[in-house]
């Protein structure tokens, strides 16, 4: 992958079977693709960090990190 300027989080959430699952996902934002992901059947915080965590260990650290406050 490029070397990235930007990555964004995303928190989602899914119905798989009647079960809630929540996603969280890091998003490259020059090429638009998911840099990482993970799958969770609780909404926490540590779901983001492993996200960052797996995508930091894949790829080069981004220039600009999302620095968006969201409500989450």
């Amino acid at each position: 992958m490029v070397n990235s300027r930007a990555w964004a989080k995303k928190f989602s959430y899914l119905w798989f079977n009647s079960i809630l699952l929540y996603l969280s996902a890091v998003i490259d934002l020059k090429t638009r693709r998911v840099v990482s992901w993970r799958l969770n059947f609780y909404y926490s915080i540590e779901l983001f960090y492993a996200a960052v965590l797996d995508g930091l260990s894949k790829h080069a650290p981004p220039v600009i990190p999302d620095s968006c406050q969201d409500s989450e």
